[in-house]
């Protein structure tokens, strides 16, 4: 190869080099490839100096602050969706800043943290109230919930809690039995070792309609 091809060659190659680069620095481009999707996040936190009046009955209050943003866009932000002001079982107030806007289309996450960490069972209440709400929210929009993650030390107190509202825990389907229920919910635990689901009604064996 002449002194000249091999110029050319090493030019071409710095070209492509810096084409390449000038693409991946173009908004959206970096994220080609990536399923659309959106990750919700409900996170509790204790409620101080609202409700504490002389008189007052209403216990331990908590706001539950809810945010969502798209899965397929690293740099995104996340929205401010709603507030939630609880106190057990019951919602005291609601502030919703911004309707849910899931146009992109793809499924949805959500995921419990508690802001200063669990406190009680006032807050798993609390916690459980405000995922049905949003659950029932986010199932309006017509996007499927593939995934409910909880905080490992406050799993088991906010599942106990979702039979008052018709859902029932149970293990994940075996492949060879089919399961039916009106409505699923798939749930881990942040850590990942525990894994189970939320049946509406409790689970159905789909036994394929065959009689004893």
């Amino acid at each position: 190869m002449s002194k000249r091809l091999a110029k050319l060659a090493i030019s071409a190659t710095f070209a492509v080099m810096a084409f390449f680069a000038i693409v991946c620095q173009l908004p959206g481009l970096g994220q080609i490839g990536k399923s659309k999707g959106y990750t919700v996040l409900i996170e509790t936190d204790l409620v101080k100096d609202e409700f504490e009046y002389k008189g007052s009955k209403l216990g331990p209050t908590f706001v539950a602050t809810v945010t969502y943003r798209p899965t397929w866009l690293d740099d995104s932000q996340p929205i401010l969706y709603e507030k939630m002001w609880l106190r057990d079982w019951q919602l005291l107030g609601l502030r919703r800043y911004k309707q849910l806007d899931f146009s992109d289309g793809g499924q949805t996450t959500i995921e419990v943290r508690h802001k200063s960490g669990f406190s009680s069972l006032a807050e798993a209440e609390a916690a459980a109230k405000a995922i049905l709400r949003i659950y029932v929210d986010i199932y309006a929009t017509k996007h499927p919930i593939t995934i409910l993650t909880l905080p490992d030390d406050s799993m088991s107190h906010i599942l106990n809690q979702m039979p008052r509202a018709g859902f029932k825990p149970g293990p994940e389907a075996a492949p060879d039995v089919p399961i039916s229920s009106p409505m699923i919910i798939p749930v881990r635990s942040a850590s990942g070792t525990i894994k189970l689901v939320l049946y509406y009604g409790g689970p159905v064996v789909d036994d394929g309609g065959q009689e004893d």
